[in-house]
């Protein structure tokens, strides 16, 4: 999971795609990347760590022109993180192109095999490496090869090209298996994002009136077209489908698929990894993670025999923070702030090793014990349980401070907005190995529950997360990819395909799990 922006027809691109890449820095802590073109050459920034930093001097800016560009945050699921996997990527052989993507592509190793120049660990390569192989092929095919052989003399009035760089991205799309959502800035041509068949990863895009004309900006979440960019925003780009803005304004939408999808996009974006202001596929994040809130409170209500009037309940954050309050108004339960979340301190399911999480945990919150005085039971809503790391600290540190400060803590209760996390997610959440989640290891809710040293455990069922949604969405259809709950792959990605990720992940990432 990464967070990608592109943006095009706007003087000094750079500032507008350094502030969207700070709205997107929740989707990727490891490293990032800026490209812009200035009509002749792609200029490049990239390097490890928050985007803060990577782009701290003012130099960097000023090297940065162009009046389009692309940017990334990598959250890294393949590869060793490696300097030479963090994107954007770019591509001058035949034509001048720079991509970047969100996703996973579940053939990466075959397409390395098979392509043989694949250089570094990252999917992004081979997407555009798949994209560009086959626009040569059928350029030479083409019997009016001159328009289309250096990037400068790409002619959107000419039909050849278009329909070349329209049945790359075609290629693209009945080549790589898994889950993509792209954005790519052709030179002479123009810029477009695209996605899967399956739809599995979110992008949208957005235009604004300027001086100067229309400017377009693709994101992966909406939440990057509010103020200071202000972009008003369009549409979903939708699975199998490409949207093309050419340089001279043409706007160019096509399904490049002949089977019709319903988007199947990840589960895991509304209840924990987008933020709680954006909408997915029109769905508000915050308004989804409420009423899962609201659906764990009446469960809860069903089972507990203890009096209301000794609980206080609070979100780990940040995350449940609605699922909290929509828990707090079924049960009548007061909702309280235990955790104060140091801002500094970034996410810790996405760091790369057991060690680092663990110490984010203890970094990461301080407790106000004041709001912990009169409390017997407290009952904390978390948004998922993959790992179970980060919950026993927090119970553990909560438990003995408490004890330590005298306080009347009895009972500690954990309530959790997913179910149970149960399979291999091979479409870019970094949890591509079962016996990493503590539920699979575990075997069942009991066993989770005494492995975290909570007094109650309970989930929202798997049918919950759908029911939600289709309220959320007044029935129109629509479909999630809830892989990592069921074990269906929207994908029909096979058992040994499966075990042949998990195996190739263990190798990169080493014995931890």
């Amino acid at each position: 999971m990464c967070g990608i922006i592109g943006i095009t027809n706007i003087d000094n691109v750079v500032e507008e795609l350094y502030m969207g890449l700070i709205r997107l820095q929740h989707r990727g802590q490891d490293a990032c990347g800026i490209h812009t073109f200035d009509g002749r050459k792609v200029n490049v920034r990239k390097g490890k760590g928050y985007v803060k930093d990577v782009f701290k001097d003012v130099d960097c800016f000023r090297r940065l022109v162009g009046r389009s560009g692309i940017g990334h945050v990598r959250y890294a699921t393949v590869g060793e993180g490696t300097d030479e996997d963090i994107q954007p990527f770019y591509e001058s052989l035949f034509f001048l192109a720079s991509m970047a993507h969100n996703g996973n592509l579940t053939n990466f190793s075959e397409l390395k095999e098979r392509y043989g120049t694949i250089a570094s660990g990252c999917d992004l390569e081979a997407i555009l490496k798949v994209a560009h192989t086959h626009a040569v092929a059928k350029s030479v095919a083409h019997e009016d090869t001159s328009r289309i052989t250096l990037p400068e003399r790409i002619d959107t009035s000419s039909d050849v090209a278009l329909d070349i760089v329209l049945d790359s991205v075609k290629k693209v799309m009945d080549t790589c298996e898994g889950s993509f959502s792209v954005i790519s800035n052709i030179a002479g041509l123009g810029m477009m994002g695209f996605k899967d068949p399956y739809g599995i990863k979110p992008l949208a895009v957005a235009k604004k009136s300027t001086p100067k004309g229309t400017a377009y900006c693709f994101a992966s979440e909406d939440v990057v077209f509010q103020m200071p960019l202000d972009y008003d925003f369009i549409k979903e780009i939708g699975p199998g489908s490409v949207f093309l803005v050419t340089d001279d304004g043409k706007v160019i939408e096509q399904n490049l698929v002949k089977k019709q999808y319903v988007p199947n996009f990840c589960s895991f974006e509304l209840i924990y990894f987008a933020s709680s202001v954006s909408k997915i596929d029109g769905v508000s994040v915050s308004e989804y993670r409420y009423q899962l809130g609201k659906r764990l409170g009446k469960s809860f209500n069903e089972t507990n025999s203890l009096p209301i009037n000794d609980f206080i309940c609070s979100h780990i954050p940040s995350a449940p923070k609605r699922g909290a309050a929509g828990f707090s108004e079924s049960t009548g339960i007061p909702e309280r702030e235990v955790f104060l979340r140091n801002t500094y301190v970034g996410r810790g399911f996405i760091l790369p090793d057991r060690k680092s999480r663990e110490d984010n945990a203890a970094m990461k919150l301080a407790i106000d014990f004041s709001v912990l005085e009169d409390a017997k039971y407290v009952v904390l809503i978390d948004d998922s349980i993959v790992r179970g790391d980060t919950s026993s600290i927090i119970v553990d540190r909560l438990r003995k401070e408490c004890r330590k400060m005298g306080l009347p803590l009895e009972k500690i209760l954990l309530g959790v907005l997913a179910p149970p996390n149960a399979f291999p997610c091979v479409y870019g959440i970094d949890m591509p190995v079962d016996k990493e989640m503590i539920y699979a290891k575990e075997g069942s809710v009991e066993g989770v529950k005494k492995y975290i040293g909570v007094d109650h455990l309970f989930y929202n069922g798997p049918q919950v997360i759908h029911d939600v949604l289709s309220k959320l969405k007044d029935g129109k259809q629509s479909a999630m990819c809830d892989a990592c709950f069921s074990g269906n792959y929207p994908t029909c990605i096979s058992h040994e395909e499966i075990e042949r990720l998990k195996e190739e992940r263990l190798a990169e990432k080493g014995s931890e799990y």
